[in-house]
């Protein structure tokens, strides 16, 4: 059986690592010179930066499960994890997770944190109405209002400023006007207390052990996918520096949702609309390696959008494990929000480099003196955002997408709330899905 996989990402990897367990010989196409999405990490004279996702939570077993498989386990280092709020120049600590912690916050006043107390508490009540990966009609009635709309009404803003803007664009790559009240809900819901796990080689390095027990065509799109009506295979044509074309048994796109109508034309209309439909964010990953680390103990640092328009968030990777960086020196990774990405897309590093210095240079002005390169990455698809509607679009594109062909399947996390846990249990089960056909 032949099966072509679009896409590299983890997702597209871990199907094609299941099926080369079971004994087939899958073939991934991926349109980048690099393997992983979003999980790819990129060195440079020591400096291990990871470009998208830098953190695995405890909670993502499958994921963790599959470091393990892969023999990376003693590679897994438990991060720090700890956070703060800047304003004003003075670093607030962020730990919350229960009613104890939020009325502990200093940066809220205190019927702001009773009112907090509450939307956590109702939250908690909601229980299953939160799952977002199985929302049901109370989850769709919870998304019928954005976050920001939300907290405005429970709130005077110091809820939108304070909280949620820090959470949805740490988590969301996003922002609460953007996102529905679910995803506001289920958010606060699960921030207790939990490990994270950081890979000391970089987050990449799994994406790299997949891609050796299988043929991947990196620097090769999928131009088009289309049905042999004669024999049943699908052909699959790809550009690049060796374009051509193959035929398939299965194919498997691992891509986002919006990218496929263009790829694969003979889609249902309502899906290709629902595809289409899946909205992302951008986002602009700002890598600063230096002399020695700047200041600061923690390792998520979240910026208050009225002071820092540009930044939204400041990772101290030398802090995340061993290994890092080189002895003695810094490593800063500045992730600029959702509204500076999309204005600055298409800018040249030098502008954005700069307009990270210049924002950051109130916190640490020696940021610009130690300096000794700085990496611009660029994500088109980053995350996807939950806005009003999403999740009942996204259950009705599953939907859809189950009665298309069965040797056709849709897999990765833009059918779902993004994370790399979903990446790897919707690989999974389009590997068992083809592996059943099989039989």
């Amino acid at each position: 059986m032949k099966v072509a996989i679009v896409g590299a990402g983890i997702a597209g990897l871990s199907c094609g690592y299941r099926l080369v367990r079971a004994g087939l010989k899958p073939v991934v196409f991926e349109r980048e010179a690099f393997v992983g999405g979003r999980t790819h990490s990129y060195e440079k004279d020591g400096f291990v930066m990871d470009t998208g996702a830098y953190t695995i939570p405890e909670f993502h077993k499958n994921f963790l499960a599959l470091v393990d498989d892969l023999g990376l386990s003693g590679d897994l280092a438990v991060a720090p994890g700890n956070s703060i709020i800047y304003k004003e120049g003075r670093a607030h600590r962020m730990e919350i997770g229960t009613p104890v912690d939020f009325m502990q916050l200093k940066l809220l006043p205190f019927k702001s944190k009773v009112r907090l107390v509450k939307i956590f508490m109702h939250a908690v009540a909601l229980g299953k109405h939160l799952d977002l990966n199985r929302p049901d009609a109370r989850t769709f009635q919870l998304e019928q209002e954005s976050a920001a709309e939300y907290l405005l009404r429970k709130d005077s803003g110091d809820l939108l400023t304070h909280i949620a803007w820090p959470v949805f664009s740490e988590l969301f790559l996003g922002n609460p006007e953007n996102n529905s009240k679910a995803a506001f809900l289920a958010t606060i819901r699960k921030l207790v207390r939990f490990k994270i796990f950081c890979l000391n080689s970089g987050m990449g390095a799994v994406a790299l052990k997949l891609a050796e027990k299988m043929t991947v065509r990196a620097d090769t799109p999928v131009i088009s996918v289309g049905q042999n009506r004669a024999d049943g295979a699908w052909r699959v044509d790809w550009g690049g520096a060796s374009p051509g074309s193959g035929y398939f048994d299965h194919v498997v796109f691992a891509l986002p949702p919006p990218l496929i109508p263009d790829i694969y034309t003979s889609l249902a209309p309502l899906a290709a609309d629902l595809c289409r439909g899946v909205v992302y964010e951008p986002c602009l990953v700002v890598a600063l390696a230096l002399k020695k680390p700047p200041a600061g103990s923690a390792m998520i640092c979240a910026m208050l959008r009225e002071e820092f328009p540009n930044v939204a968030s400041v990772i101290f990777d030398h802090l995340k494990g061993p290994g890092r960086v080189p002895q003695g020196k810094g490593l800063l990774t500045a992730i600029l929000s959702a509204d500076a990405s999309r204005k600055f897309y298409k800018a040249g590093d030098s502008r954005i480099i700069a307009s990270v210095l210049d924002e950051l240079n109130s916190l640490w002005p020696e940021l610009q003196d130690d300096l000794l390169f700085a990496k611009v990455f660029r994500w088109q698809q980053a995350a996807v955002q939950l806005p009003e509607g999403a999740l009942k679009a996204q259950v009705r594109l599953r939907e859809l997408l189950k009665t298309e062909h069965a040797q056709l399947h849709f897999i990765g996390d833009g059918y779902f709330r993004a994370s790399m846990e979903i990446g790897v249990v919707s690989g999974y089960r389009a590997a068992d899905a083809i592996l059943l056909a099989q039989r």
